[in-house]
């Protein structure tokens, strides 16, 4: 074995099922994150086909299926319309035989239970340069001393830092797909467990879903937006104004949730983007899971893919025995047909999950009774959702994983 000390950006989803992985096969990982500890907010997400393989070889089933948010009943509000209820799993059946649905902190925590031993950690911390040569990769931090590793892996997210100093400017990857997304958490003063509710209008969406574990709600709000806004990332006085202004004369409990924005413990705002790359390794540095390959966020089919690809990942460096010249281009060619299918599945989901006009709206509203209540072979025919995010995230779902 060679090349094992290894640095993974990110203690995410995707860094943290590496960093298992690779200490389980023998290597050496640290794992650098920005923030003080793991990040435990966020929206639900999805685990379909394989990626519930891979938590299975973990040996978390168990624990995560016991997680479910256990939404299972979703009723869809618009303005001047009846309420539409309908059973959600008919969503989720056609996509792949096997599916759970976690909130991504609770994903997180048990992650980072089953991956902390043996695994260094550096919180509160990240890369301010990496140095590659002959013999490896020497990393300077914001804080901890430079440190010398045989490989570094960006783990870290859309917005990744490894990417951004070693293959270039995010502009050059990022690709804006036309919407805005909003999300943080608040007390459930209303909400029946078990069940989500949306709220829709033109261009714009409110969904809400109760969180089994803390009691609370996750609010997500998503907009469309014909241009990319030019503001700081990190400017949240400015994104929660905007927020406030768009959805300023929605009804329903949209009122009140607006003026919870500016107390939200945990508000995170970003634009519906999907990275795009042609390559997702360089010498000695690999990205996995959002840093190289984003569907998009919000919209289904990420969480699955850094999965699957996260294992795959660490497999490729054990089955070559640390041989990175030979253990990333079989990565690469690994996920490439499920990276390429997942492209499709942002863009059609966001025209579906945000229509734009009140006769979008309306068509969706008369043909979901209609797909609820035909059998199985004429839904696979007639499916809820569109085809080409449908194909998309199936594929995604069935890659096929080595032992």
């Amino acid at each position: 074995m060679r090349n094992v000390r290894v640095l993974i950006s990110g203690a995410g989803i995707a860094g943290l099922i590496t960093a298992y992985w690779l200490k389980r096969y023998g290597f050496r990982p640290t794992v650098v994150e920005r923030a003080e500890q793991i990040r435990l907010g966020g929206h639900a997400v999805d685990l379909w086909g394989s990626a519930v393989e891979v938590i299975e070889r973990m040996g978390l089933l168990p624990a995560v299926e016991a997680s479910r948010t256990g939404n299972d009943i979703g009723t869809t509000i618009v303005p001047g319309r009846r309420p539409l209820t309908m059973p959600l799993n008919v969503l989720a059946t056609p996509i792949a035989d096997r599916h759970v649905e976690i909130m991504r902190g609770t994903l997180v925590s048990l992650l980072f239970e089953r991956a902390r031993e043996g695994v260094d950690y550096l919180f509160g911390d990240t890369i301010r340069a990496i140095d590659t040569n002959a013999d490896g990769v020497r990393v300077s931090f914001e804080h901890a001393s430079a440190r010398s590793f045989d490989l570094v892996i960006g783990a870290d997210g859309q917005h990744s830092n490894v990417r951004q100093l070693m293959f270039g400017p995010a502009s050059q990857f990022s690709r804006y797909l036309g919407a805005y997304l909003c999300g943080f958490s608040l007390p459930n003063d209303w909400m029946p467990p078990g069940h989500l509710a949306r709220y829709l209008a033109p261009a714009k969406t409110v969904t809400l879903a109760p969180i089994r574990e803390s009691g609370d709600i996750a609010a997500m709000f998503l907009f469309r937006r014909l241009a990319e806004l030019q503001f700081q990332r990190h400017d949240l006085d400015r994104q929660q104004q905007l927020v406030r202004e768009v959805f300023a004369a929605e009804g329903w409990h949209v009122p009140s949730l607006l003026t919870r924005v500016p107390s939200a413990r945990d508000f995170y705002f970003s634009p519906v983007s999907q990275i795009r790359m042609r390559r997702w390794s360089q010498g000695r540095i690999a990205l996995v899971g959002d840093a190289g390959f984003c569907p998009a966020p919000a919209v289904g089919g990420g969480t699955t893919l850094a999965i699957i690809a996260a294992y795959i990942l660490a497999g490729e460096l054990a089955r070559a025995r640390g041989d990175y010249t030979a253990a990333l281009p079989n990565y690469e060619r690994a996920i490439r047909p499920a990276v390429e299918a997942s492209r499709d599945v942002g863009p059609s989901l966001v025209r579906a999950l945000i229509p734009r006009t009140p006769l979008e709206i309306t068509f969706g509203l008369r043909l979901a009774p209609l797909v609820l209540r035909s059998p199985p072979c004429v839904r696979r025919i007639v499916p809820l959702l569109p085809r080409r995010a449908l194909r998309g995230l199936r594929q995604v779902a069935s890659v096929t994983l080595p032992a």
